[in-house]
């Protein structure tokens, strides 16, 4: 596993060297979030169309009724390709924020080389006033990541 998240995160690298030649860098931190936002929504899109073929294909083996051409296997396969090529493009463009906005970040998330050690951004306390009203939110008094 680990060889192939390093392999990915070579490919990453490689895909911001792209994005670099062809753009330029984001012009604020809100040009950035909504490319990111695009990014994710397009990964996202494509992990969904994958579970609509799983469920396709559960249906059929639920029912005994053949998948002879696989279609709804080889359709999820096309649309996993497709969600991890959009996810490798997502991390590029993270990363291409990060370079482009160093001071916002925790630290830069630059490939290492051992890629396994690095660092995690602290975990943030949420402060509540003294004054605010109780909440029947159980989350609201738990820590949270920001990643």
């Amino acid at each position: 596993m680990k060889e192939l998240v390093t392999s990915i995160a070579r490919q990453a690298e490689a895909e911001l060297e792209k994005a670099d030649a062809i753009y330029p860098e984001f012009s604020s931190p809100h040009e950035a979030y909504a490319v990111i936002k695009e990014r994710i929504e397009k990964t996202r899109n494509e992990l969904d169309t994958a579970k609509v073929f799983l469920w396709e294909y559960w249906n059929d083996i639920k029912n005994n009724t053949s998948d002879k051409d696989h279609v709804w296997l080889t359709s999820l396969y096309n649309h996993a390709f497709c969600c991890a090529a959009e996810a490798l493009v997502l991390a590029a463009i993270a990363q291409k924020a990060v370079d482009g906005y160093p001071e916002l970040c925790f630290f830069n998330v630059k490939l290492k080389d051992d890629i396994a050690q690095t660092p995690q951004p602290p975990k943030i306390e949420v402060q509540k006033p003294d004054d605010m009203p109780p909440n029947d939110n159980p989350f609201l008094d738990e820590p949270y990541e920001i990643f």
